[in-house]
């Protein structure tokens, strides 16, 4: 696979995947999985949409915590 990371997944390797090392392809896993590299929309106040009231806004850093909550009732509109 000769294609740049970045116009795939939106996550760069310093170069090109066929020219990484092995050690940069765990670094940049462990990131990854740290949630160093995560894409994420700015968490609004109190969750709320602003145009939409009564509805929760979701982003990649409060999925976990909002949607998978054992103690909430969610259906998600993607």
């Amino acid at each position: 696979m000769c294609a740049d990371l970045k116009n795939q997944s939106g996550f760069a390797l310093p170069k090109k995947i066929s020219d990484a090392t092995i050690a940069e392809i765990h670094a940049h896993i462990s990131d990854f999985q740290q949630g160093k590299l995560i894409k994420s929309e700015d968490r609004p106040a109190n969750d709320m949409d602003p145009d939409h009231p009564g509805l929760t806004v979701l982003t990649a850093k409060t999925f976990d915590e909002i949607a998978l909550n054992p103690d909430n009732e969610c259906f998600i509109d993607i």
